[in-house]
């Protein structure tokens, strides 16, 4: 059952009318993440390095490069997350050099804190912020330490509240992936932050299939998730290609999270689904354009509009000459372009009137003519 601090109450009262609060906004190495702030677009590195601290390293200078925010890999030890005697196998398209155990899998692509430590520095100097799924509290300890600026909390872990509650208390923003997970179990999630005195929650839609089917994406839960935790809420992108992800911010999402890899024939687990570094670039780019064209919620002529709304519209000539002191019938007026004059939609106020003074053919009709 979900604690009684669980669902945000994002409505608010504006009189006697309830209207929606904004969530807040969330900001992770000064860049603020939320509604009317640019998208925060996230590489997923995850474990796409293979186990190689210079493939890691070359992935950070590469996302720097193709316009991600952020960059994001996986911190975990083995031993804490799976059990070492297990028998099931896992073809991980020869990352471990065949069928392995998910021990020896997972073993295979530990980052050590040595090689943490040289990853943040990396990002420091390439000038991208670093942050990374982190599965046991002891990586939750070592990356507090190394600076991080965000913890991510996978889908997998939803239910994990030891660990959710532990990188709360770190005192930095907890982005959720909320894969496999209920509205319920979202909210114990998002309660343990809050009863940890963390409010800097982000919540990413997603779906645990790789790729999943299109219509098991459910973009429309972003909306589900905003209005009962008044967070900031994205989406946490595994499908293949980038349309699914611009339609998520054209949405509203304020962070994706797309996998990114140097070359999607790469081996592992994650490659074929990843964004090389020309597509992840196009993802920047037609984020961009979607919030361009997004633009203000005001409807009124732009100014490229302003520009040619006299030739777009109509306006009230005279369909013959018309002689000072006639009064003015339907048959003497047509609705032409330009739009000069009177405008059609006072057609029936005109028609009726006397004429003030000799109307040429072909003629614009002012309010000073009638």
């Amino acid at each position: 059952m979900a604690s009684k601090t669980s669902l945000h109450t994002s409505r608010s009262t504006d009189g006697d009318r309830p209207v929606d609060s904004l969530p807040r906004v969330v900001t992770i190495a000064g860049r603020r993440v939320g509604p009317g702030e640019p998208a925060y677009l996230v590489a997923e590195a995850g474990v796409n390095h293979n186990g190689d601290v210079g493939t890691a390293k070359r992935m950070i200078e590469v996302a720097k490069r193709a316009g991600a925010d952020a960059i994001k890999f996986q911190s975990f030890q083995a031993a804490e997350m799976c059990d070492m005697e297990l028998t099931e196998t896992k073809d991980v398209e020869g990352v471990t050099g065949g069928t392995k155990s998910s021990y020896e899998m997972y073993k295979s692509l530990e980052l050590s804190p040595w090689a943490h430590e040289r990853l943040f520095a990396t990002a420091r100097e390439v000038g991208i912020t670093l942050f990374t799924s982190v599965f046991d509290a002891g990586m939750v300890g070592c990356l507090a330490g190394l600076g991080t600026p965000a913890f991510k909390i996978s889908s997998g872990d939803v239910t994990h509240l030891p660990l959710v509650r532990r990188a709360a208390a770190a005192g930095r923003p907890v982005i959720i992936s909320t894969g496999l997970s209920t509205l319920e179990e979202v909210a114990e999630a998002v309660a343990c932050c809050r009863d940890a005195g963390n409010e800097d929650v982000v919540l990413l839609q997603c779906t645990s299939a790789y790729p999943p089917a299109d219509d098991e994406v459910n973009l429309n839960a972003m909306a589900t998730l905003r209005e009962a935790f008044g967070v900031p809420v994205g989406l946490s992108d595994h499908t293949v290609g980038i349309e699914v992800a611009l339609a998520a911010v054209a949405m509203g999402a304020c962070m994706i999270e797309k996998h990114f890899t140097l070359d999607t024939a790469m081996p592992g687990p994650d490659q074929k689904l990843s964004l090389d570094p020309d597509g992840f670039a196009k993802l920047v780019s037609g984020v961009r354009r979607i919030e361009r064209a997004r633009g203000s919620s005001v409807k009124a002529p732009t100014a490229g509009e302003r520009a040619c709304l006299v030739e777009s519209r109509r306006g009230l000539f005279a369909a013959r000459d018309i002689a000072a002191g006639e009064v003015i019938t339907g048959e003497m007026v047509r609705i032409l372009k330009p739009c000069k004059g009177i405008e059609p939609k006072h057609l029936e106020t005109v028609i009726g009137r006397t004429a003030q003074r000799d109307i040429k053919r072909m003629e614009p009709i002012g309010w000073s003519d009638v």
